[in-house]
């Protein structure tokens, strides 16, 4: 038997899930099975050696321990159960790319196949097959998310859907920043928002007829600091025409969508765009994370 190996064109189980979900895409009750009837067989073997053992120290010749009906060697109907788990244990190895457990499987059945294997041996061969599972087992990884943060990720269509309908080129970006926030990857999250609030900065200061790259040639938006972002739309905002009802309300649209900008300065406590090097903690980021989707709120219904 050759082992598995991982396939990195396959399409492994993945995503959001919860403790059933893993239950399920993991087949875990099938897992569960094998690893119960492994140990099920393995105390049959172990307690048939201990009784033969006692037997002998006790005495008791070898033709009369062969005439009680306890096997004492590995009989057909054994083989047949032994490679029906086997089978199963192989399928479990292959399904789930654990490579030792495969080629344990392969060295046992092998041993079956050539007929030379004591029944002490086929228990010592079980109970390592057992361990391999569980050591093959501890490298397949699951995140626990945190129940508190991990709502915001199971709610983002939902709390996000204008936005991602307005600016479907950042329903990404948004949903790894909302992601590292369940992870309490906070430092990614706020990343992640500062590639969403390049973009948007740009569309707000193209709606008030700033080019704010053109301001600052040969430079990104994120390479600004937010006191030169504000500067630049500041006074354009001012000369805004307040003549009519109409045009005082996109005043007073334009000026919250400024607002929440500085309350983004204040919560990213850094001069640029740029995640401040000592990082942010749970709050902070939830913080940015709010001002931001006002923000962006403010400017899906603006455009």
């Amino acid at each position: 038997m050759t082992a598995p190996l991982m396939q990195p064109d396959r399409d492994y189980p993945h995503g959001l899930w919860s403790l059933w979900d893993i239950m399920i895409n993991y087949s875990l009750f099938g897992l569960c099975k094998v690893l119960e009837g492994l140990q099920s067989i393995q105390t049959e073997f172990e307690t048939r050696v201990d009784w033969i053992s006692a037997e002998l120290k006790g005495g008791t010749p070898y033709d009369e321990i062969m005439k009680s009906g306890i096997p004492h060697a590995v009989t057909e109907t054994d083989k047949s159960e032994l490679y029906s788990y086997l089978k199963l244990a192989a399928g479990e190895a292959e399904r789930l790319s654990l490579r030792e457990v495969y080629n344990r499987v392969g060295r046992f059945k092998m041993r079956l196949d050539n007929g030379n294997i004591s029944i002490n041996e086929v228990a010592v061969e079980i109970r390592v097959l057992r361990e391999t599972f569980e050591t093959d087992l501890q490298k397949v990884y699951f995140h626990h998310y945190d129940p508190n943060r991990v709502v915001l990720l199971n709610t983002i269509k939902g709390q996000w859907l204008r936005i991602f309908f307005k600016f479907n080129s950042m329903e990404q970006p948004i949903t790894c920043a909302i992601d590292c926030y369940a992870l309490g990857l906070y430092n990614g999250c706020v990343f992640y928002l500062m590639n969403v609030m390049e973009a948007a900065v740009h569309k707000f200061g193209k709606k008030l007829g700033v080019n704010l790259i053109q301001k600052s040639p040969g430079k990104r938006i994120r390479e600004l600091n937010w006191e030169n972002i504000l500067n630049e739309l500041t006074p354009r905002l001012k000369t805004l025409p307040q003549n009519t009802v109409k045009q005082k309300r996109l005043f007073e649209k334009y000026s919250t969508m400024q607002a929440f900008l500085y309350s983004i300065k204040d919560a990213w406590r850094n001069p640029t765009l740029h995640p401040r090097d000592d990082g942010y903690n749970a709050s902070e980021t939830l913080n940015i994370i709010n001002q931001v989707k006002s923000f962006l709120s403010e400017l899906s219904e603006s455009l």
